[in-house]
C-alpha cells in the first residue's frame, strides 16, 4: 500500500453530493466521495467533471485501465465498502459451504439493465463464460482459474464450485456483470457495445468523444434509487495537468502525485481555504515483463 495525495473540489457520491448547477454542459460523477471544497445540503440536479484515463473499451472484462466511467456503468455481485470489505451489490447475500469449496449467491430481483431488460443469473453465467474462454484476453481470468463450475439453480441464484478453497473468491466477484441478451450473435471482443455499453449501474452511457471525454447520465430506475447528480462528465486528462485544470474551474477533482505540488501550493492558506484535501491509501502493483 502507498499513500496518494488526492485533491477534491466537490464531494461526489452516487446518491448524495454537492455539485455544479446545470449550465448546459455535460456532467459526471465518481464512485465514492473523499472530500469536499464547499459543504452544502445535498439536493437533486447538477453535474460534476472528473479526470480519468481513457479506457480501451467500456467493458469490465476487457478493461485494461482504471477509468472512472466503467464502475459507474457496471456492477459486480459484490462491492467493496470504505474499508475494502466485501459488501452486497447485485447479490443481496451469499454463503459458503463448510468445506469452503462452494459459494452460493442470492441475486437482487429488482435490478434492470439500462435497456429495461431484467438482470438474471443467466447474465452472471455469460459473464464468467467470457472470462474463462481463451478467445477473450482479460486480466480477470486468473481470479477464476480455481473455479470448477458455475451454475444457476434458478433465475436469482448462482452456485460456484471451486476445485479447492479459494481465499479471494468474494473479491473476484467484484467483476462487472455484462448483459447476455445484448451480446447475442455478436463478437464479444469487437462488439459496438464495448463503446456504447449497457449496464446496471447508477449512470447510463450517453456518448464517448475519442481522446476527449465520456458523458454519463443518471439511471432513473437504479435499484438503489436515482442518483442525485443528473450527469457526469469524464474528461481524459494527464495527472500533471489536473491541478491547473482544477484551479481554472475545469475539474471538480484532482489527484496530486508530484511532491512539489503537494508540499508547495496545496499547503498554502489561500489554497486550503478554497479546496479541501485528503491523503488516502491506495493499492497498486508494478509488472516487469519480457518478450521471449
Amino acid at each position: 500500500m502507498r499513500n496518494h495525495a488526492l485533491l477534491i473540489a466537490t464531494a461526489v457520491i452516487v446518491l448524495a453530493c454537492d455539485h455544479r448547477e446545470d449550465r448546459g454542459v455535460p456532467a459526471k460523477t465518481t464512485t465514492a466521495a473523499i472530500a469536499s471544497a464547499t459543504v452544502s445540503t445535498s439536493h437533486q440536479g447538477g453535474y460534476v467533471v472528473l479526470p480519468s484515463f481513457e479506457p480501451t473499451a467500456l467493458n469490465p472484462i476487457l478493461r485494461t485501465t482504471a477509468d472512472i466511467a466503467t464502475p459507474l456503468i457496471f456492477e459486480g455481485l459484490v462491492g467493496l465498502d470504505v474499508r475494502h470489505e466485501p459488501s452486497p451489490r447485485l447479490a443481496t447475500a451469499w454463503e459458503r459451504s463448510p468445506d469452503g469449496r462452494e459459494l452460493t449467491f442470492h441475486l437482487r430481483k429488482d435490478v434492470k439493465w439500462h435497456d429495461d431488460r431484467p438482470f438474471t443469473a443467466a447474465d452472471v453465467l455469460f459473464t464468467i463464460e467470457q472470462v474463462r474462454t481463451a478467445k477473450v484476453l482479460t486480466a480477470w481470468r486468473g481470479y477464476f482459474a480455481a473455479v470448477e463450475s458455475v451454475t444457476a439453480p434458478d433465475q436469482h441464484t448462482v452456485k460456484v464450485v471451486y476445485r479447492q478453497p479459494y481465499g479471494p473468491a468474494l473479491a473476484a466477484w467484484t467483476i462487472g456483470i455484462v448483459p447476455r441478451h445484448a451480446f447475442v450473435d455478436q463478437d464479444f471482443r469487437t462488439s459496438e457495445l464495448n463503446r456504447a455499453p449497457i449496464g446496471t449501474g447508477p449512470f447510463r452511457f450517453v456518448r464517448w468523444v475519442q481522446a476527449r471525454s465520456i458523458t454519463l447520465e443518471a439511471n432513473p430506475t437504479y435499484w438503489m434509487g436515482r442518483p442525485k447528480l443528473d450527469r457526469v462528465e469524464v474528461t481524459f486528462l494527464p495527472l500533471d495537468q489536473q491541478l491547473r485544470a482544477l484551479r481554472d474551474g475545469k475539474l471538480d477533482f484532482a489527484q496530486i502525485t508530484q511532491p512539489d505540488d503537494w508540499g508547495g501550493e496545496v499547503q498554502t492558506p489561500e489554497f486550503r481555504s478554497a479546496y479541501e484535501t485528503a491523503a488516502v491509501a491506495a493499492s497498486s502493483f508494478s509488472v516487469l515483463a519480457w518478450n521471449c
